[in-house]
């Protein structure tokens, strides 16, 4: 049932994202239809206030290059529904601003997960094949310092300005003039900047040129927040074709593990039913029915707890927990499965009475889950080695068994729900691919620390516990 919560808190996480950018889209359609109105507004005063020939010909220029202004954001702004060219609309942003600003270059640069260095997302320039690979650091450089103060620059004497960086120019051959760099936002967190140089008329940027650019670094935020978005969505929709992937198999896997020892039960029950009167063999039919009900008991108890886990809702026992008594427990319990393998445990010396605050049928749970995996999993006619290393304040358990190893891909995996190294029905061992998401999760519940390390080309698989004989998850007071 968890799992199919799972999915839907999924499906919920996509559909709030996608409301989300919808919102920031909707947000910039009225900011461009809030300037147009105001473009259209200014133009007619104008006109109105006009009268020389000199100021009708500059106020034609300036409606021009307004109308030039709203086509290009409009342009963008149809860009913008492309789901697949997020790349492609970056490089066509910073194209269109570069022209509308008559700029020799512009790039985007954008901040790494460190949050301390910028990358160029996307560059134009007859130089941008030669700086594409840099990074640069925010406590360097113009675009460094739009970063740290959060605020757009202009920078009309880029050399006489103690933040400016000529690395890049003696690099390129390119000589900076001029920069307008603004940062840009997205959900009030600043993820980059946007930036102009030179003004291929050789005039400074102005304040005019700033609000311009300012529409370019919305619409590149926009685009940034999608491909960021879309990149999410992929991720969520794999998680989902995973999920419903491991929600398959876990149906087939349960199937066959309720029958699995329902099969032999049912068969012993219909032979003892006909022989009642052969000792041995009912001694024998009996011992099995037995085995079998308590292997069909734990993989219910281990659905349940597992349940019960996710919920939040296990009950802790807190007792002084013994090792010697529950190895040797285990063991017994172990004896059958042992013989079949030819598999031998070898114990610590228990002398000192170690013990560790926690549950004790938690705790049975974990050590026996992880004994079964190495007996199941271990070469036959090998011995399973169990160590305890004892400190004032911990006690370290390690299980290592020979076998065919764990690849590392995989022990990244392994405690995952329902992971199995083999999902086939013909595999080897049984197993839900539950036990050692239970043994991590009750490892936590007792403030402990679970590992696995593995040795493919060495054949050897190492499981290892670190308990606090005291857990700091402990609910109340207890002193030695």
């Amino acid at each position: 049932m968890y799992l199919f919560i799972k999915i839907y808190k999924i499906m919920d996480k996509i559909t709030q994202s996608d409301k989300s950018l919808l919102y920031q889209l909707k947000e910039k359609d009225d900011k461009i239809k809030s300037l147009e109105k105001k473009l259209h507004f200014f133009q007619s005063k104008l006109m109105v206030q006009s009268g020389s020939q000199e100021v009708q010909l500059n106020l034609l220029n300036q409606t021009y290059q307004n109308e030039l202004l709203l086509q290009t954001i409009t342009k963008i702004n149809s860009f913008l529904s492309d789901a697949n060219a997020t790349d492609s609309i970056l490089k066509e942003l910073i194209e269109q601003a570069a022209m509308m600003l008559n700029c020799a270059a512009s790039s985007i640069l954008l901040l790494q997960e460190d949050q301390k260095t910028l990358y160029f997302k996307s560059v134009t320039g007859n130089k941008s094949n030669k700086i594409k690979e840099f990074t640069i650091s925010i406590d360097k450089g113009i675009s460094g310092l739009v970063v740290r103060t959060q605020k757009a620059v202009i920078i009309n004497e880029p050399y006489a300005h103690p933040n400016f960086n000529s690395s890049f120019d003696k690099l390129t051959g390119f000589k900076t003039r001029s920069i307008l760099c603004l940062p840009l936002f997205h959900e009030k967190e600043i993820i980059g900047v946007l930036q102009l140089l030179n003004n291929m008329d050789s005039k400074p940027f102005d304040e005019n040129d700033l609000e311009i650019a300012k529409l370019f670094a919305d619409q590149t935020a926009i685009a940034i927040a999608k491909s960021k978005f879309l990149e999410k969505l992929e991720e969520k929709n794999l998680e989902l074709i995973e999920a419903n992937k491991l929600k398959t198999n876990f149906i087939s896997t349960i199937s066959h593990e309720l029958r699995t020892p329902l099969t032999p039960i049912i068969a012993w029950v219909d032979c003892l039913s006909e022989s009642l009167d052969d000792a041995e063999l009912l001694k024998e039919g009996l011992v099995t029915i037995k085995e079998q009900a308590y292997h069909l008991n734990r993989v219910i108890d281990s659905i349940i707890q597992l349940s019960q886990l996710e919920a939040n809702q296990i009950f802790i026992d807190w007792q002084e927990v013994c090792f010697d008594e529950i190895f040797h427990r285990i063991s017994n319990e172990l004896n059958t499965l042992m013989k079949d393998f030819s598999i031998q445990i070898e114990l610590p010396d228990f002398s000192s009475e170690p013990y560790v605050l926690a549950d004790p049928h938690l705790m049975y749970q974990i050590l026996f889950q992880l004994l079964d995996n190495a007996v199941k999993f271990g070469d036959k006619n090998s011995i399973i080695k169990v160590s305890l290393k004892e400190t004032n304040k911990k006690i370290s358990i390690s299980i290592i068994n020979n076998g065919p190893g764990i690849a590392q891909s995989d022990l990244k995996i392994i405690c995952t729900t329902f992971r199995q190294l083999d999902n086939s029905l013909t595999r080897v061992q049984d197993g839900l691919g539950i036990g050692l998401t239970l043994v991590q999760g009750f490892s936590l519940l007792f403030g402990a620390n679970f590992t696995i390390e593995s040795s493919i080309e060495d054949r050897w698989v190492k499981a290892k516990l670190d308990f606090f004989k005291i857990p700091p998850t402990l609910p109340f007071e207890f002193s030695i």
